[in-house]
């Protein structure tokens, strides 16, 4: 059986990277030894490539190139229904207090 020995500061020394309580991957101080900032935006770069990007920049084209086509369409059909609604309204008077 192992017995550490006591005249040792084991027990006083807080725990170094490698010991078992901290995994290296998630202590900072190792994991920016481990990966430099190049090494981070290539991991970036690789996971995300250009041709992704390039169909998703096209598709939120797209979208963006529909939503001002469906708000003119909006304001059209508005002044529509408003040119309607005066019609109707003059309609309506000259039927009410014109001569028949």
């Amino acid at each position: 059986m192992f017995l550490p020995n006591p005249s040792r500061s084991f027990f006083l020394t807080p725990p170094t990277v490698h010991s078992p309580t901290v995994h290296p991957r998630f202590d900072s101080g190792s994991f920016r030894k481990a990966a430099s900032a190049e090494a981070a935006k290539a991991r970036i770069r690789a996971s995300f490539p250009m041709s992704r990007n390039r169909s998703i920049i096209a598709l939120m084209l797209l979208v963006l190139i529909a939503m001002r086509l469906l708000e003119v369409l909006f304001f059209v059909g508005l002044a529509g229904s408003a040119v309607v609604v005066l019609i109707s309204f003059i309609e309506d008077g000259k039927e009410l207090f014109g001569k028949d």
